[in-house]
């Protein structure tokens, strides 16, 4: 009888156009992803995961045809059909050989399988692969040459697209200059770069662009999950006025000073870089349990919104609700608009579910401004706590319980 703990198992890799079936026996409590990814990754010549590195592809913001090639060899990379001369080539000692056809063709996958065409076309007293070229399998060559594609079976691509920090993670000065290439050992980013982003004459704030610089902290923390933008400015400035100073984009003058600007895209996952504190709504007849921050210890709450959970709400819940309706269109009863608020020692939540940054102070300091900077919480804010059923027996202490309960609190 077979052993029950081991069962025959297939991985098929695909190299190029051709199909290889291997049959191993491995036991059945084995990782095959692992194995399969493993394979893949020889077969195809690639380093696995794959990823898509959006923030290394380069755009053109300015025309829709893409970024010109001029007819010199120095010219931009990225091309709108536009090449360099022959002659522009040749004397830069470059190929002058026209370029392979379809050489940037499309790509695009699919799910399929290798099935016969014309079934019915078989002719008894020939084996399944010799009735190929009868029932129009895919085939190849011919006599003891010949390759049968009998199984078959193609998916879409494997792709990871990593990310830069977690939510509420501290995201560093880069360790690389202007030009992309990395500091000497003996430069510290810290020394090289400002401690504060620098922001343009359009934008608003540093939270606006899914980014907190806490000048408390002097720290840049990462509170809006996706795609983030940060231009970070050169703390020396040029010797002299360089020959591009009007570009905005790459020079800010201070006080006849042109300090080098460098743009950086990170990817900021909606994962806590910390354990998240739960809070749940306890104001406007909604029974959550009040929290009180001791101001004893605490000098003040900073809160930073985002945009996937703002500050105020446009259509609040009125001050005598008892939780099941909005505000409507009396205008007559007091609606109370905010998400998390934090007042006289309390936090209040309330008209929105969502993930915020919350950052401690302690006292003044010397400057008047700024607070000593005592940490952060990363708060998750739910509407309703998730009743669980705990088996307590009689006679125990009956205490809250310790492992999730629901989804949320996973």
């Amino acid at each position: 009888m077979r052993n029950p703990e081991e069962q025959m198992k297939q991985t098929t890799i695909q190299t190029g156009t051709q199909m290889k079936i291997t049959t191993k026996k491995i036991p059945t409590w084995g990782v095959l992803s692992g194995v399969l990814l493993l394979a893949l990754g020889q077969a195809l010549g690639q380093t696995l995961p794959l990823e898509i590195r959006q923030d290394q592809t380069l755009y053109n913001y300015q025309s829709a045809d893409g970024v010109p090639i001029s007819t010199t060899v120095d010219a931009a990379i990225g091309s709108d059909g536009r090449a360099p001369t022959a002659s522009a080539q040749g004397a830069s000692s470059l190929t002058i050989n026209p370029p392979t056809a379809n050489q940037f063709s499309g790509f695009i996958s699919w799910g399929a399988v290798a099935a016969p065409e014309t079934p019915s076309g078989l002719t008894a007293g020939i084996s399944y692969s010799g009735n190929a070229a009868n029932i129009k399998l895919p085939h190849g060559g011919s006599g003891s040459s010949q390759v049968v594609l009998m199984r078959a079976q193609v998916g879409a691509p494997f792709l990871n697209r990593p990310v830069s920090f977690l939510f509420g993670g501290i995201i560093p000065p880069p360790e690389e200059d202007e030009a992309g290439d990395k500091l000497a050992d003996s430069v510290l980013p810290s020394t090289y770069w400002l401690g504060q982003p620098h922001l343009l004459s359009t934008d608003t704030t540093h939270e606006a662009k899914g980014y907190y610089y806490s000048a408390h902290a002097r720290t840049v923390f990462a509170i809006q999950p996706g795609p983030v933008e940060i231009i970070w400015r050169k703390a020396t400035p040029a010797s002299s006025t360089p020959s591009d100073s009007t570009d905005t984009d790459k020079w800010h003058q201070s006080v006849g000073n042109y300090y080098r600007l460098h743009k950086m895209r990170y990817v900021v996952s909606g994962s806590a870089s910390k354990t998240p504190k739960k809070i749940y709504w306890n104001q406007a007849g909604y029974d959550g349990p009040q929290v009180s921050i001791p101001t004893t210890t605490i000098g003040a709450l900073h809160i930073v919104y985002n945009s996937n959970f703002p500050e105020d709400v446009a259509v609040g819940i009125p001050a005598q609700s008892g939780g099941a309706t909005s505000s409507g269109s009396n205008t007559d009863i007091a609606v109370y608009k905010y998400t998390l608020k934090y007042d006289s020692g309390n936090l209040k939540a309330l008209n929105a579910e969502g993930r915020v940054f919350v950052e401690l102070l302690g006292d003044l300091r010397e400057d008047g401004t700024t607070r000593y900077h005592l940490g952060f919480e990363i708060v998750d804010v739910f509407k309703h706590s998730a009743p669980a059923s705990v088996t307590t027996e009689l006679g125990d202490l009956v205490q809250p319980t310790v492992a999730p309960v629901s989804e949320k609190d996973a």
